[in-house]
C-alpha cells in the first residue's frame, strides 16, 4: 500500500484486517506468522487503545490455539474483563489441558471459573475431563460429572466420549462399558475408546468381539486392535488384520498405525514383526505411504532394545533422510543397555555436531565409562561440559507411591539436604509395599571436581 493512499478510513479498518488475520493464524497454527503480525500489534500500539481490545483477544486465541500456554495465559489477565466472554475462559482451559503444563494449572483456572461465574459449556467440562485423565484423578472425574447433572448440560457424544476415555485410563472398563450403554447416541470415537479399555483391561480376545461389532471402523480401531495382537505376542493374527486393513478395505498404513505398531512391536521385542511391518511400508511407498523419520526412530529404538545395533546402524545409513537427535539419541541409549561404548562414542560425535549444549547424551555416555571402569574418561568429559559453562538440567522424577506422588528433583548446592530427606521419605514409605521390582542405576553427582557415585538399589 503506497502512503499517499492510505486515509483515514483505512486507518480505522486496520485492527479489524490484523483480527481477521490473526484468526487465521489461530485456525492453521501458523505461529510463526502470528508472532509476526503480534510484533507489528506491538510497536504500533494498535491494541492498546480500548476500542481495539478485541485484538487481545484475538492474540490470546492464537497462542491458544498453537499450544503456547504461557502466552496465553499472559494475554488472557491483559483482557479487560468487560471483555472477556465464555470462548476466552473455554479457550485458555482447553490449551492447559490439552498441552505440556502442569495439570494443577488447569485445575485452578476451572476452579476460578467456577468462582466468577463463568458458564460452562461442553467445551469447558470435556477439558475438565482431558485434566482428570491426566493424573487419573477419579474424584475430579466424579466431580465433574455431578457438575454436569446439576447444571443441566446433560451428556453429549463429545462428553461422553470424555469421560469413556478418562474411566480406560484409570482401568475402570465396567464404567466404560455403562457409559457407552446409556449413551443415546455413538460415533466412530466412542466405539474405539470402548475397544481401547476392552483390549487394554480384559484381553485382546475380548477386544475382538467388540471390533468385530464396530458398524464404522476408522483407522484408530484398526490401529488398536492391531497393536494389540502384536504386543500381546499374537503377530501373526497381527499382520493377518494389517494385510486385510490395506488390501480388503483399502485404508492406508497412516503415521499414527505405523508408529503404534512398530511401539508395540519394541515394547514385546518382537524383533520379526517389526521387520515385516517396516517392509510392508517401505512398499507402500509413492501409492498412500510415506515413510517418515519418526517410523525409522521407532525401528531403530526396536532394534536397539532387541540388542540388533549393527543392524539398526545400517538402517540409519540406508534412511532416505539425514537422522536427527530422536533416532541417534535412541541408539545410544541402546549402546549404553548393551554396553557397547565404541558405537556410542561415534554416536555421541554425531549428536553434540547437532546440539553441543544438550547434557542429556554426555550424561549417558560419561555413566557408560564408569560402568566399563574407564572412569578418567568419564570425569574428562564431565570437564569438558564445565569447562564449556554447561551445566546438566535438573531432572524431576514424579513416583506413585502408596496412594501419593512422590517427587523427587534432583537437587544442587543449598538443595542437597532437601533431595535426601525425600529419597530417604520414598524409600521408607517403599518398603511398606508389598512388592518391589529389584532395580539399580547410577547418578553422578552434579558437575564437581570430585568424582563421586551415588548408587541407589533395593
Amino acid at each position: 500500500m503506497k502512503c499517499s493512499t492510505i486515509n483515514f478510513t483505512t486507518l480505522q479498518s486496520l485492527p479489524a484486517h490484523f483480527r481477521s488475520l490473526l484468526r487465521s493464524c489461530a485456525r492453521n497454527s501458523s505461529l510463526s506468522t502470528g508472532k509476526k503480525l503480534h510484533a507489528v500489534i506491538l510497536t504500533s500500539g494498535l491494541a492498546s487503545s480500548s476500542p481495539n481490545s478485541f485484538l487481545l483477544n484475538a492474540l490470546h486465541h492464537l497462542y491458544a490455539s498453537c499450544g503456547v500456554a504461557s502466552s496465553a495465559r499472559h494475554l488472557f489477565y491483559q483482557i479487560p474483563r468487560s471483555h472477556k466472554d465464555v470462548t476466552d475462559w473455554t479457550t485458555l482451559l482447553s490449551c492447559l489441558a490439552q498441552h505440556r503444563t502442569k495439570p494443577s494449572e488447569g485445575f485452578c483456572f476451572f476452579k476460578e471459573m467456577r468462582k466468577e461465574g463463568v458458564v460452562l459449556d461442553d467445551v469447558a467440562m470435556i477439558s475438565v475431563f482431558v485434566l482428570c485423565t491426566r493424573v487419573e484423578d477419579l474424584g475430579m472425574g466424579r466431580q465433574a460429572q455431578g457438575c454436569l447433572v446439576k447444571m443441566g448440560l446433560g451428556f453429549g457424544v463429545k462428553v461422553c466420549n470424555a469421560v469413556m476415555n478418562m474411566y480406560v485410563k484409570c482401568g475402570l472398563v465396567e464404567e466404560v462399558r455403562r457409559v457407552f450403554c446409556e449413551m443415546n447416541e455413538r460415533n466412530v470415537v466412542s466405539w474405539s475408546t470402548l475397544l481401547e479399555g476392552v483390549v487394554k483391561w480384559e484381553g485382546v480376545e475380548n477386544g475382538r468381539v467388540v471390533f468385530d461389532e464396530m458398524p464404522e471402523r476408522n483407522g484408530v480401531g484398526w490401529t488398536i486392535m492391531i497393536a494389540g495382537y502384536v504386543g500381546n505376542g499374537f503377530s501373526r493374527k497381527g499382520f493377518i488384520l494389517l494385510d486385510e486393513m490395506v488390501s480388503r478395505f483399502r485404508l492406508g498404513l497412516n503415521f499414527v498405525t505405523l508408529s503404534s505398531i512398530l511401539s508395540a512391536c519394541a515394547q514385546s521385542g518382537d524383533v520379526l514383526m517389526g521387520r515385516w511391518v517396516h517392509v510392508y511400508a517401505l512398499k507402500g511407498m509413492g501409492r498412500e505411504m510415506h515413510i517418515m523419520i519418526e517410523h525409522y526412530a521407532c525401528m531403530v529404538d526396536l532394534l536397539g532394545r532387541a540388542g540388533h545395533l549393527e543392524e539398526a546402524l545400517m538402517l540409519i545409513k540406508k534412511m532416505p533422510m539425514y537422522p536427527n537427535e530422536v533416532v541417534l539419541g535412541s541408539l545410544l541409549g541402546s549402546c549404553n543397555a548393551h554396553g557397547k561404548l565404541q558405537l556410542g562414542e561415534r554416536i555421541l560425535q554425531e549428536l553434540i555436531e547437532m546440539d553441543q549444549h544438550n547434557t542429556e547424551y554426555h550424561v549417558l555416555l560419561s555413566n557408560m565409562y564408569a560402568l566399563e571402569g574407564k572412569q578418567e574418561k568419564a570425569n574428562s568429559l564431565r570437564q569438558i561440559l564445565k569447562s564449556r559453562g554447561i551445566r546438566k538440567v535438573p531432572g524431576v522424577t514424579s513416583i506413585y507411591v502408596g496412594g501419593e506422588v512422590e517427587e523427587l528433583v534432583e537437587a544442587v548446592c543449598k538443595a542437597d539436604d532437601e533431595l535426601k530427606r525425600k529419597r530417604r521419605s520414598f524409600f521408607h514409605n517403599a518398603t511398606h509395599l508389598d512388592s518391589l521390582t529389584a532395580f539399580s542405576f547410577t547418578l553422578f553427582s552434579e558437575w564437581g571436581d570430585e568424582s563421586q557415585i551415588s548408587t541407589i538399589g533395593y
